[in-house]
């Protein structure tokens, strides 16, 4: 087996001897920090913090089933479950909405339960009229309790799937969210306040 060891390095003057001109020119090779599961994770879980997890974090190690990163702006450190456990997450709230949706069905059949006791109890009122009245009045209250039990939407549980626990990273837009709604909440209380005192002055 020879060996090729007749490689020489050529000058610029050479280059432009043997094929003609030739220009200078600068490289940047760059390195995509971005890529893999730590941040292939984020679509599956909160797409929308997706850009402002790009742009704000760096992904500084993977311990206790958890991707961990760096806020470059404050240093603060967030989490994410491994993409392995997002996936399986994301199959139980699939399972979960589709029996979610299955008990909005059911409400409208208890609405026609409720109509047929009502009814009914109409009927059965001279044989028991110290206990019907009575179940008249706690009837909207379950009807209620159960529309609110069977309306509720499944929640994703990211934040509890890593062996250990973390903070979890929210958007800038987010934010602006949760502060207009608090600024919003705020205002509506101080004005029923301030109504219920000037009503009280009368």
């Amino acid at each position: 087996m020879s060996v090729m060891d007749d490689f020489r390095p050529l000058t610029w003057d050479e280059v432009r001897a043997e094929y003609g001109t030739a220009e200078d020119a600068e490289f940047t090779v760059e390195y995509d920090t971005q890529s893999g599961p730590a941040w292939d994770v984020w679509a599956l879980t909160w797409p929308q913090r997706e850009a402002d997890a790009r742009q704000h974090l760096e992904h500084i190690g993977t311990y206790a089933g958890a991707y961990w990163y760096r806020d470059r702006r404050d240093d603060r450190i967030y989490g994410m479950p491994d993409i392995s456990l997002a996936r399986h997450e994301n199959e139980r709230l699939a399972a979960a909405w589709a029996r979610a949706d299955a008990r909005r069905g059911a409400i409208r059949r208890v609405h026609y339960a409720v109509g047929m006791f009502a009814f009914l109890s109409l009927v059965l009122l001279g044989l028991a009229p110290d206990v019907i009245p009575w179940l008249w009045v706690a009837l909207p209250f379950v009807v209620v309790a159960y529309r609110h039990a069977m309306r509720r939407t499944p929640e994703p549980r990211y934040a509890q799937l890593a062996e250990v626990r973390f903070d979890v990273f929210v958007s800038d837009e987010e934010i602006r969210d949760r502060r207009r709604r608090l600024i919003a909440n705020v205002l509506t209380i101080g004005f029923a306040a301030l109504l219920l005192w000037l009503f009280a002055r009368h």
